[in-house]
């Protein structure tokens, strides 16, 4: 996370998380980053009391936005201004994704061999990467 705001409502701590991003652009994965931050902090909470005023910060207490260079001015979004994000979505994505029977699970439990896909250097820069990976072929590797 880069910044982690207090802000007292009438007195009640809640926590903001940051997440800054050098682009004009919403991105997926910039959501996708912040809700995994989000979890892990409302974990943590959730077994270490944090007391923020005397007032003690529940895992409900937690809300995330991502800030980015503005479009019109070319400058960095004002942090106490950026709207909070409803992270469900993405939230339920990340629990279907590293579920025990999940892809990742699936990925990870096969044979590395076995797996119909690589990613290797070109994959880094190639726009269509997240399209095409599911039908690339492994390379056949030098015996």
């Amino acid at each position: 996370m880069d910044f982690v705001l207090v802000l007292l409502d009438r007195g009640t701590p809640r926590l903001r998380i940051v997440e800054a991003k050098a682009s004009r652009k919403d991105r997926t994965y910039h959501r996708i980053q912040l809700a995994l931050y989000l979890q892990m902090l409302q974990q943590l909470l959730e077994h270490t009391p944090l007391i923020i005023a005397g007032r003690k910060v529940g895992p409900d207490a937690i809300e995330g936005c991502v800030a980015r260079i503005d479009e019109a001015t070319n400058e960095p979004q004002a942090l106490l201004g950026l709207p909070v994000l409803n992270l469900e979505s993405e939230i339920a994505d990340i629990g279907r994704l590293l579920s025990e029977d999940g892809l990742l699970a699936s990925i990870v439990n096969r044979d590395i061999d076995a797996l119909d896909f690589q990613l290797d250097a070109k994959c880094d820069s190639c726009l269509y990467s997240v399209r095409a990976l599911p039908s690339r072929k492994r390379a056949p590797t030098a015996a």
